[in-house]
């Protein structure tokens, strides 16, 4: 009943906290909030039942509404009179051109008259209509992978120090690593290189996938030590699995590459392969994945080369403006909060392992200490006493007491020492790498996210800029001669509709210079499909990594914990136990904690 009270109560503050804004941002500075029900009613089914929307999504349509909303004619008399206190002295600040994809005619009036180049709510609807289209773009044939569908099982184990021709005279040492596909019924050997390789080509075949992170590792004479070899094994396993997992990326699970790696035994074909793709995607060896120019940047992605399932992708060309907004806000702070979130746990982790560490140096220092008085209560105890009087006695005895209790004292660090070393075993070997991994995810995710969405947007505002000064100069130098010559206008229009635009900017820049306006379209249209393809991998991200920690935690670590803090359980019942010889009437280990609960 009281959550059923709360939830309620949670929903009515949530509905006044809308009204109230509505009443601030619409009513009370003059706009009608027929209008405004009307513009919420074509953007979405209900839309003028405050209870279908956000807050945030509500804050968003206010902040459009009022961009080309004509307020009633009090609010309109009122801005003139402030427009004429000011003396023209202060300009209206022009808003964002990303909220006038679809309409740039407003964005150069606005700023000449705001309150005469406001539309009306049949303009506004226009304006705002969703328009929705398909993209064509390249298509990726189905593979054995993804015809298998859920969860495809892959190891990676057995290292091993191989002889490999390196041509007729040659030979060179690798480390291959045993890669073993259940499914797929085959089992290959892998090196380094491979590896590399492969992660190089799926970050070049499909930047607009969240690949798992592979940390890089420079070319050279296969590495033997024991620890680093198994290291190795086990990020490559790691990596893999997630590649596969249930889930993952359809284009990269049927791309035939990974197929090849999966399943090729013959070296030399496997060599040949490599040789081909490596030609085509100008992926050197030695060179981190993937490559980048001078100033560290990728190469832009075009359109036209983005490989997706079934070839096509639908873009609601009206959205753009919510999803550069989306992509500066939220899809960054996910960024930032999943990145330093994971960087700050690792590096936690080392601080613990560091810490555990110390303790069991600590406890190693008082139990040499422990042994050395142990040692001094011998040789007080095996010095000859010729008296044989009661106290001589009585000393002998206490002297064999405490010479037994720093004997027991001594064993009890020892063992505690060890306790805590194993814990700090556990920390490093089974949370260290687990942790480092997602550590390396954050990072990649945040590269992911500057190479292929930042710097798109980038590019994108700065070359729209460029182009609307363009085309306003351009208008400017030939409208007056009624000279379209050099406009490059769209295609489709007549010439009465040619006519008709010529004399009015407002009208004319959205059909002016026609191939440059679609080639930042087609950049718009590329901008949203990778958006979406990035939150649907970041979604799945930030379940996946919760769930796969707590499973971690919970079976990995947590046994491993709790057997080593019984053992601490078991090393003080022990000290107590053997100090209780001394004093019978004290209780054991296992009483004083029933004794501690009960307080």
């Amino acid at each position: 009943m009281e959550n059923d009270y709360s939830e309620e109560s949670k929903y009515y503050e949530e509905r006044q906290q809308k009204q109230d804004y509505l009443i601030v941002h619409i009513l009370q500075q003059g706009y009608s909030g027929t209008e405004f029900a009307q513009y919420l009613s074509e953007k979405r089914e209900n839309g003028a039942d405050v209870d279908v929307w956000k807050f945030s999504e509500l804050r968003y349509c206010v902040e459009e509404f009022k961009i080309f909303a004509k307020p009633t004619a009090v609010q309109q008399q009122q801005e003139q009179e402030e427009q004429q206190r000011k003396n023209g002295a202060q300009q209206q600040q022009q808003p964002d051109q990303s909220f006038l994809d679809r309409y740039k005619l407003v964005s150069e009036s606005i700023v000449q008259s705001p309150v005469a180049s406001r539309l009306s709510i049949a303009q506004v609807q226009s304006v705002f209509k969703d328009i929705s289209k398909s993209v064509k773009v390249v298509s990726i044939m189905p593979s054995i992978l993804s015809q298998l569908g859920g969860r495809i099982e892959v190891y990676v184990f057995d290292p091993l120090i191989e002889q490999q021709k390196k041509n007729l005279i040659k030979t060179t040492q690798s480390l291959t690593f045993k890669v073993s596909t259940p499914k797929l019924q085959s089992e290959v050997r892998r090196t380094d290189f491979d590896f590399m390789f492969l992660h190089a080509f799926l970050s070049r075949q499909y930047p607009h996938v969240l690949l798992p992170p592979l940390p890089y590792k420079q070319a050279k004479k296969a590495s033997t030590e024991s620890k680093k070899v198994q290291k190795r094994t086990r990020i490559y396993d790691r990596y893999l699995k997630q590649m596969l997992r249930y889930g993952a990326s359809e284009e990269v699970r049927g791309d035939y590459m990974l197929v090849q790696f999966l399943t090729q035994s013959d070296r030399r074909e496997f060599d040949s392969t490599i040789k081909q793709y490596s030609t085509a995607c100008s992926i050197q060896y030695g060179v981190p994945p993937p490559a980048r120019d001078a100033k560290g940047a990728l190469p832009m992605i075009e359109l036209s080369e983005l490989v997706l399932q079934g070839g096509q992708a639908e873009v609601n060309t009206s959205r753009f403006a919510h999803t550069v907004r989306e992509s500066e806000e939220q899809l960054s702070d996910f960024v930032r909060a999943y990145e330093g979130g994971y960087s700050k746990l690792y590096s936690l982790q080392k601080r613990l392992g560091q810490d555990l560490g110390n303790v069991a140096n600590t406890m190693k220092d008082i139990q040499e200490c422990l042994a050395e008085i142990a040692q001094s209560h011998t040789v007080i105890g095996s010095s000859e006493l010729n008296s044989a009087s009661v106290q001589v006695h009585h000393m002998q005895q206490e002297t064999s007491r405490a010479h037994a209790c720093s004997t027991i004292l001594n064993q009890t660090f020892e063992q505690w020492a060890q306790s805590f070393s194993q814990q700090k075993t556990v920390v490093e070997e089974q949370m260290g790498q687990f942790f480092q991994n997602y550590s390396l995810m954050g990072d990649q995710l945040s590269q992911h996210y500057r190479d292929n969405i930042q710097c798109l947007r980038e590019e994108i505002i700065k070359k729209e800029k460029t182009l609307n000064d363009k085309k306003d100069k351009l208008f400017t130098q030939t409208s007056a001669k009624g000279d379209t010559s050099q406009w490059d206008v769209d295609p489709t229009l007549t010439h009465d509709q040619i006519a008709a635009i010529v004399k009015e900017k407002n009208k004319a820049l959205p059909f002016m210079l026609f191939k440059e306006t679609q080639a930042i379209q087609t950049q718009k249209d590329l901008f949203q499909i990778i958006v979406g393809c990035f939150k649907k991998d970041a979604g799945k991200l930030s379940e996946i990594s919760l769930a796969e920690i707590t499973d971690h935690l919970y079976y990995k670590v947590s046994d491993a914990m709790i057997k080593s803090h019984h053992q601490q359980v078991v090393v003080w019942n022990n000290l107590v136990n053997a100090v209780g010889q001394w004093f019978p009437s004290g209780d054991g280990v296992l009483q004083r904690l029933e004794r501690l609960d009960d307080q």
